[in-house]
């Protein structure tokens, strides 16, 4: 896309016995380098320049921009040296403070997922391989048809409101307004398509409303703890999908997918303590996800300061 076009590398050690692809424009100085390393890392990131590489650029079956465009592209730089070390130092600390928390917040996603396939009986077995102290004996054995009440939102996305009082569940991570509501938690909404399978708790007396490819699943008698249903469901969906494909593409979660999906039950003591467990995990995901994101805000915000 044209967002993606010329984003460069700075390439510091030789490169023998590499092969170059013919999309990849390359360049050096023609004389003495201005340019220290790794300011050349960074300058080129800048909002400045990365609007004038996209307006020079073009879009046919890919986005394409040229040498010559790019020759012709301006920035300014500081004549020292030492002050473009500088701040080329400042953002390579800055990405590698940006590297560990990535790996910290794929490590935990890893854990949990880990956990997950522990804590939850596999295929075929009644009992899961790790459980807390105080626990044991056999998981009983339904369906979510047999445990859940799944009908569907019946609104189109342009529904959405983003000044409107309720949440909006549609088939994007992201979740969206509207000004009415036509479901009342507790309830789990799931995607049918889209980020298909991607769930969400919906807390007791919530208003909420749905787009007409998201379930929404509700218990009239609540027996069983909801939050660990849905970890029931993000951990056995996605094998039902793999075996019901059979090689070809499932586009759309159909009810009878639902319906039929085999839920795994311990008692409800359980079921709330393993799912505090992962919601400790979840807690810490997210806290660890706005870091994250709030690391890669400032770099750009500073990218557009420190840079002319």
């Amino acid at each position: 896309t044209l967002n993606e076009i010329g984003f460069p590398s700075v390439i510091m050690d030789e490169q023998n016995g590499t092969v170059f692809s013919g999309f990849l424009l390359r360049a050096r100085a023609r004389d003495i380098d201005p340019l220290q390393d790794n300011f050349k890392s960074y300058v080129f990131f800048a909002d400045f320049f990365r609007n004038e590489m996209i307006n020079k650029s073009s879009i046919s079956t890919r986005a394409l921009t040229s040498g010559t465009s790019i020759s012709k592209m301006r920035f300014c730089y500081p004549i020292e040296i030492e002050e473009q070390d500088r701040i080329g130092s400042f953002f390579m600390q800055l990405d590698k403070s940006i590297s560990i928390k990535g790996e910290d917040l794929r490590q935990l996603q890893n854990f949990k997922q880990a956990m997950l396939q522990k804590m939850f009986p596999k295929e075929g077995e009644k009992e899961p391989e790790v459980r807390f102290v105080g626990f044991e004996g056999e998981w009983s054995t339904t369906t979510l048809g047999k445990l859940m009440d799944i009908t569907t939102g019946a609104l189109d996305a342009n529904e959405a409101n983003p000044t409107g009082k309720y949440k909006f569940f549609t088939t994007s991570e992201k979740i969206l307004r509207i000004n009415y509501y036509n479901f009342l938690g507790p309830a789990i909404t799931l995607a049918g398509n889209g980020v298909m399978g991607n769930s969400t708790y919906v807390p007791n007396g919530e208003k909420f409303n749905a787009y007409q490819r998201v379930y929404v699943l509700t218990q009239s008698l609540n027996k069983n703890w909801y939050q660990f249903i849905r970890l029931n469901i993000n951990q056995y969906l996605p094998q039902t999908i793999r075996k019901k494909s059979s090689g070809s593409v499932i586009s759309y979660i159909t009810k009878d997918i639902l319906e039929d999906l085999e839920i795994k039950l311990p008692t409800l003591e359980e079921q709330i303590k393993v799912s505090n467990y992962f919601e400790t995990i979840d807690t810490n995901i997210i806290s660890k996800q706005k870091e994250l994101t709030k690391l890669k805000q400032f770099k750009v915000a500073m990218l557009n300061k420190m840079f002319v």
